[in-house]
């Protein structure tokens, strides 16, 4: 009888181990980006995932045309933004469908950018440093 509860607690146990590990992990939330003022569509997109917002490394550099190149053997990314390089470890990168990705904070570090969160409206808004952001055109009439 007790090797029968034993084994009987062993299973239970099993199962709702295997029950938290299988739980699903925190559904990603798309963003919107906008680069000093206009509208930009990100390959991947950007997302927020829990309290952190991430961003397709390679593709927003491109936009803020900054470069981006991976050691393979230092494991590294160097970021080359203007006169500033910046180096992002491996280990501080999620990769997404192969993608690097990286936190909104790492991101304006590195593309000498300032960041702005709308949290209500989903959209990140990054203006390079030195580059102003288009004045919005009036309208109406008149």
């Amino acid at each position: 009888m007790r090797k029968f509860a034993f084994i009987v607690t062993l299973l239970l146990s099993i199962v709702m181990v295997t029950s938290v590990l299988a739980a699903p992990a925190p559904k990603d939330s798309p963003l919107k980006v906008m680069i000093n003022g206009k509208s930009v569509n990100l390959k991947p997109t950007a997302f927020q995932r829990g309290d952190k917002i991430y961003l397709p490394l390679e593709a927003t550099a491109k936009e803020v045309k900054a470069t981006v190149k991976f050691d393979k053997v230092k494991n590294l990314y160097t970021v080359t933004s203007g006169k500033n390089s910046t180096i992002i470890q491996a280990s501080q990168v999620v990769k997404a469908g192969g993608v690097a990705m990286v936190t909104l904070d790492l991101a304006t570090k590195a593309l000498n950018c300032n960041a702005n969160w709308g949290k209500s409206s989903k959209c990140v808004s990054l203006t390079v440093k030195g580059q102003t952001t288009p004045a919005p055109r009036a309208s109406g009439g008149g």
